[in-house]
């Protein structure tokens, strides 16, 4: 698991990698851990692909945030991590997905909780479903699909890399299935993955860009739904 750490104050850098090494003893794990010492060699170094981003908010020149917002142009799907002592920015964090916060001086306690998690997350991310079809069908990431949609006798995949259609499905066939446990209804013909949720207006869910309805007999467990899915730490 390939790991970034985007910190200017040297101490702050080799406490985090130490705390790493371990929880990677501890749980029987390894990382690959690059360190930056701002944003912008972070930024340079962008054709790397990592799994967790721990990144300062207040550093010289590109702050966290900024340096953040850049990344999410290339990269929407990498576990982010703030560590600062600037939580007033908080609500900022939201704008780039930030996943969580861990507050200066840091602590093993509150680290490890968090990376727990953020570990967790990216084996869901790597997570497959199986696509049947008539010709045989494919494996794809679970994360890649934002919903699934269903059209008189046929379903209509809506995932990252385009529309994948399926004929004699139901969305009960597919609520059956253990590899669709964060996939939830907004309506009788809306199956939706929770982790591109973005949010609940009125009768209405943002899903990944896309508003789709969420039916008056769906949206009390589907609102549920979404608090657990949160209050979990899965994706999104």
């Amino acid at each position: 698991m390939n790991v970034a750490i985007v910190e200017d104050d040297a101490e702050y850098a080799k406490r985090m990698e130490d705390f790493l090494s371990r929880y990677a003893k501890e749980h029987d794990c390894a990382f690959s851990v690059s360190k930056y010492s701002s944003g912008d060699a972070f930024l340079f170094d962008c054709r790397k692909r990592f799994d967790i981003v721990f990144m300062d908010i207040d550093m010289p020149g590109l702050n966290g945030i900024e340096t953040a917002k850049r990344m999410r142009e290339y990269d929407e799907t990498v576990c982010l991590i703030f560590v600062t002592n600037l939580t007033q920015f908080a609500l900022k964090g939201y704008e780039v997905s930030a996943k969580y916060y861990i507050v200066k001086p840091l602590e093993y306690f509150d680290f490890a909780f968090k990376m727990e998690k953020a570990v967790w997350q990216c084996a869901e991310r790597e997570a497959k479903i199986f696509i049947d079809k008539s010709d045989g069908g494919y494996a794809l990431k679970a994360y890649d699909v934002y919903y699934v949609e269903s059209i008189g006798h046929k379903l209509v995949y809506h995932t990252r890399l385009g529309n994948v259609f399926v004929w004699n499905k139901s969305l009960k066939d597919l609520e059956k299935l253990p590899e669709y446990k964060n996939f939830l209804r907004s309506s009788e013909s809306y199956l939706v993955n929770l982790a591109h949720v973005k949010d609940i207006n009125g009768n209405e869910v943002t899903v990944a860009s896309e508003k789709l309805p969420v039916s008056r007999s769906k949206k009390k467990a589907f609102i549920e739904g979404c608090k657990e899915f949160l209050r979990a730490g899965r994706l999104n």
